[in-house]
């Protein structure tokens, strides 16, 4: 029974040949670059260089940098929206000029106040070294600061830390 369970064969390995458990196999990362004739499929990009997407002007969806091939890009329209696969070129120009004027537009009407985003990044920092749950700064420290603000500072200033 044991000379069925056993491997006969045995892999030697020499000096001169490394095995594979020693080599360090190092991948480089493969970034596909973007086409202007997808647009003709209906895929813009996220105009990101360092990592860059392609994303559907029809529902906006960004998919990975590995599906920026036309087959890819091709099957996404077939199976989300195939029934504006035989669009002509105009009509995702036309998509993609929307797509862009709502980007501005939501740039222009969200500001993030970046004071208030780096001090609430530093309260739960506080939060995770101490090893507290995080709904303590909901519930606990954010009412906490805005009545030690109102009380020091006025009204005023404790609308501003609202936005934490």
């Amino acid at each position: 029974m044991d000379k069925w369970l056993m491997n006969k064969r045995t892999f030697e390995t020499t000096e001169d040949e490394p095995s594979t458990s020693n080599l360090n196999i190092k991948r480089k990362k493969v970034t596909r670059k973007y086409d202007s004739e997808y647009l003709k499929i209906g895929f813009s990009w996220n105009e990101d260089i360092d990592d860059p997407r392609p994303q559907c002007i029809i529902c906006y969806e960004m998919l990975a940098n590995e599906s920026m091939r036309p087959n890819k890009l091709r099957r996404h329209i077939d199976t989300k929206h195939f029934d504006l696969k035989n669009q002509p070129l105009s009509y995702f120009e036309t998509k993609l000029k929307e797509l862009k004027t709502s980007k501005t537009k939501i740039k222009q009407f969200t500001k993030v106040n970046e004071k208030a985003m780096h001090a609430s990044y530093l309260i739960s920092l506080r939060i995770a070294t101490a090893g507290k749950p995080h709904t303590i700064g909901e519930n606990l420290v954010l009412p906490a600061i805005k009545d030690a603000v109102g009380v020091m500072f006025g009204d005023k200033s404790s609308k501003d830390v609202e936005m934490i």
